[in-house]
């Protein structure tokens, strides 16, 4: 993880230097969907994630530079879930309900390589890639239960790293761009008793998120 941190680091140094050569610069804001998968190694079925769908937004940078190239890097809060089918008990109700979303609060932070193809800023179509990390700003774990024992426990790293690969389309000053999210390592982990709530034979299971983003981007 650490090199991978590193790595992304060097790629914001990059876009730093080219800044000195930049044909334009803009801020603005973005925000969009996403729907996430959540997969979970050797989970089975006890465990079966479905496709939820999830938000972010925030502040964006867009570097233009000659030929078509430039970068963009954006600071977006980013809210995603999942539901595992699983229930628990409500001590104040006395009933037991579906937990039917497991979230994640983070921070996401993508660094982005573009190439366009168009009327300069004015309108062109796009295709980007590039590294993306993610900071946890939620609950580290979170405990899922039924109405009588703790069925599991969801443990999420303090940050994590991913790529996109996506393309768009520039209109003035709105941006429409759709790409996929792709984890390079695990998200958090997983751990659940068996059917008998046997604590002995407790196990874990890495889970790692990828998803589909859709996103409107403005810039001023």
């Amino acid at each position: 993880m650490m090199k991978n941190f590193r790595y992304f680091l060097v790629a914001i140094a990059a876009m730093t230097a080219f800044s000195a050569h930049a044909q334009q610069l803009k801020f603005g804001v973005k925000g969009g969907l996403d729907l996430t998968e959540l997969k979970l190694e050797d989970a089975g079925e006890m465990f079966k994630a479905e496709n939820k769908a999830g938000w972010f937004a925030g502040p964006t940078l867009k570097l233009s530079l000659a030929g078509g190239l430039g970068f963009d890097i954006a600071a977006l809060y980013n809210q995603r879930e999942s539901d595992l089918g699983v229930y628990y008990f409500d001590s104040e109700s006395g009933d037991e309900k579906k937990i039917d979303k497991l979230k994640t609060k983070q921070i996401i932070v993508p660094l982005n390589l573009r190439y366009a193809i168009g009327l300069g800023s004015a309108f062109n179509i796009f295709g980007y890639a590039g590294p993306q990390v993610a900071f946890r700003i939620g609950d580290e774990v979170q405990t899922l239960t039924d109405a009588k024992n703790e069925v599991a426990e969801w443990r999420l790293k303090e940050s994590n790293f991913s790529v996109n690969i996506g393309a768009g389309v520039t209109i003035e000053n709105l941006q429409l761009s759709a790409n996929y999210n792709i984890g390079l390592g695990k998200t958090g982990d997983v751990t659940w008793d068996s059917a008998s709530h046997q604590v002995l034979d407790e196990l874990k299971h890495e889970g790692k998120y990828n998803s589909w983003q859709i996103s409107l981007a403005y810039f001023f």
